[in-house]
């Protein structure tokens, strides 16, 4: 008989990081770009944590793949099948993750867009960065 490869207490781990850029110098900004800030910056969050969401989705999904794989003859083979099938499923959920950039404008349907009625400024998350350097 001879002996077949399986997976078995199957686990994946995600770490997912947001990081915003600090605001040094806002005590010489007006309260009204504070707040416009403010109410961006949970926009911007909650646009983002749609993106972690794909990643917790994949993680779940993932895990399940596997730990329903059949046995291959050789770990070979199994480690072939459990990256064939692992890798599927990230590129499906970066498909995703680019089409709810895509539904979302990056946000902005979101509210993710700074309106700085004081500048007539209206500043995408992609020039969010240069905003902060005048600041």
């Amino acid at each position: 008989m001879l002996s077949q490869c399986t997976l078995k207490n199957i686990r994946v781990n995600k770490n997912t990081t947001i990081i915003f850029p600090q605001w040094t110098s806002q005590s010489h900004a007006p309260k009204t770009l504070i707040v416009e800030r403010q109410r961006y910056k949970t926009a911007l969050m909650k646009h983002e944590l749609g993106h972690a969401k794909f990643g917790e989705l994949a993680q779940i999904e993932i895990e399940s793949t596997l730990q329903n794989l059949p046995p291959a003859n050789t770990c070979d083979e199994m480690d072939k099948q459990a990256n064939k099938a692992a890798y599927a499923i990230l590129y499906k959920y970066q498909r995703k993750d680019k089409r709810y950039d895509k539904v979302t404008d990056h946000g902005h349907t979101q509210g993710a867009l700074l309106n700085n009625n004081l500048l007539g400024l209206r500043i995408s998350p992609l020039k969010y960065l240069l905003f902060q350097k005048h600041f």
